[in-house]
Formats: structure tokens, C-alpha cells, sequence
């Protein structure tokens, strides 16, 4: 017997919402991360270089 068939319908659905807002938040936090951290760089470079 199959465990997926017991499930109720909607669970697969809100699953698969869940799973889609977890990922863009990491994607969104990690993007944020990487340009604060490309700000930082460029700035330490003008104020080294500048």
C-alpha cells in the first residue's frame, strides 16, 4: 500500500508552496548577502586605492 494515496489532496500543493517560499527566501537572503558583500569589497578597494 502506497503512503501517498492516504495524504489528503492539499498537501501536496502547500508542500510545494512551502518548499518554493523557503527557497526564495534563502535565494533572496543569499543574493542580499552577496551585495552587501560586493559593496563591502568595492568600498575597501576605493578607500585602499582611492
Amino acid at each position: 500500500m502506497c503512503l501517498c494515496q492516504s495524504k489528503p489532496a492539499w498537501l501536496k500543493p502547500f508542500a510545494l508552496s512551502l518548499i518554493y517560499s523557503y527557497v526564495l527566501l534563502v535565494y533572496r537572503n543569499t543574493l542580499f548577502d552577496f551585495l552587501t558583500l560586493f559593496l563591502y569589497v568595492l568600498g575597501k578597494n576605493v578607500l585602499v586605492f582611492g
